[in-house]
């Protein structure tokens, strides 16, 4: 038989190889080997062919178009282009006032003295043992560490307990 009009199937019990029509899919057969009767396995839906080129290329010009389009823009506050937003009262500040930029938050705790940084050495220790308990190892951790040494040390040496000696008035 050739291979265009035959199915090949291995016997569930002997592991024997047969080889039916094609049109015998779906019915029920016994192996040749151990006598056991089975059904004709129906052979999978051939894959659909792949996209012709033109329809690739149109693909991929689409998917350039996207990513080439423009940002869309934030919404203007209602005050107006750039118009300033109130500092407000004292109780309305950040928690981070006073500090900016990419270390705002660890600033903010070197400046508490002793505790913020063992703040965050606890900080540092928990997320880096929770990522390892998960399976990941974060580079910051380590860092936030050593952080938190350097404020925990400067708060020894500067009296800085809580932050309040040295704090502006």
């Amino acid at each position: 038989m050739a291979s265009d009009v035959a199915l090949r199937f291995a016997c569930p019990q002997c592991r024997q190889v047969l080889q039916v029509r094609k049109d015998a899919a779906g019915s029920m057969c016994r192996c040749p080997k151990c006598g056991t009767r089975m059904k004709v396995p129906v052979p999978a839906a051939s894959p659909q062919p792949a996209a012709a080129p033109e329809d690739r290329d149109e693909e991929y010009r689409l998917l350039l178009e996207e990513r080439q389009a423009p940002a869309l823009s934030m919404p203007q506050p209602s005050g107006g282009q750039g118009a300033p937003v109130s500092g407000g009262s004292k109780a309305d500040r950040s928690f981070l006032s006073g500090f900016e930029g990419t270390f705002a938050p660890e600033k903010k705790g070197i400046e508490k003295g002793i505790l913020g940084g063992m703040l965050m050495i606890v900080i540092a220790v928990v997320w880096f043992v929770a990522g390892l308990a998960a399976g990941y190892i974060f580079y910051y951790p380590p860092i936030l560490f050593i952080i938190g040494m350097y404020a925990l040390l400067k708060g020894l040496f500067t009296g800085n307990i809580t932050g309040q000696r040295g704090s502006r008035r």
